[in-house]
């Protein structure tokens, strides 16, 4: 892997981390069933975009979620933490990277259709259930599988649609907005800019683990 590539991922991987540690955070607070999820995926899958349409490597795609979860490992580092309670976030960011970082190396510089964005927002949270289930059955792990209200028709047929649904007016928008995203041009370069040196893409990542730490402490 090149430095620039080390760079980029974990630059980009510590602004998911950040969203995550911050927004994420605050949509869980808000406990509306869903919506975190409806947010964070499409939030996650934006940033994977735009790294890789500006890098096209495969490194960069398994790298940038590893970076976002390795974030929420950082609630390790708080006394008494649950295992699973720090383990499930990272696996559920990883898992997301994943489908979105297969999704982006099938369709390349084509825009995804809406029915495969869909399938990779069902792909991960089956995943994501797969993993939870086994966690409680082998070592009798909490999980929000387990919870009262759960219902697998939102979780796995709503949800991807509303998560496809946000990241496919995300592209439209982009498009129908080119005229203002030419103006935008100069601070898109800047953000890249940053994203490739060493120095940024260390305090993205440890900026990101800190705050992690701090609100989990508030």
């Amino acid at each position: 892997m090149r430095t620039r590539e080390a760079s980029v991922i974990l630059f980009w991987g510590g602004l998911w981390g950040l969203a995550e540690a911050v927004l994420g955070h605050g949509l869980h607070l808000l406990r509306i069933p869903g919506l975190a999820g409806w947010i964070m995926f499409p939030v996650g899958f934006w940033m994977m975009r735009r790294a890789f349409a500006r890098n096209g490597r495969a490194v960069v795609l398994a790298g940038i979620p590893a970076a976002a979860a390795a974030v929420k490992l950082a609630d390790f580092l708080l006394p008494r933490s649950d295992p699973f309670m720090v383990i499930n976030p990272a696996a559920a960011i990883l898992l997301e990277g994943l489908a979105a970082g297969f999704l982006l190396m099938r369709s390349k510089e084509r825009t995804p259709s809406f029915l495969s964005l869909v399938a990779v927002s069902a792909a991960w949270r089956a995943a994501y259930f797969g993993w939870g289930s086994a966690a409680a059955a082998l070592w009798g792990a909490p999980t929000v599988f387990g919870l009262d209200g759960f219902d697998p028709w939102r979780y796995f047929a709503f949800d991807p649609l509303i998560a496809a649904a946000l990241i496919q007016a995300a592209f439209l928008a982009a498009r129908s907005g080119a005229a203002a995203a030419l103006k935008l041009r100069a601070g898109s370069r800047g953000v890249d800019r940053m994203a490739g040196r060493p120095a940024w893409a260390v305090a993205s990542i440890l900026w990101a683990a800190a705050v992690e730490i701090l609100l989990r402490r508030g």
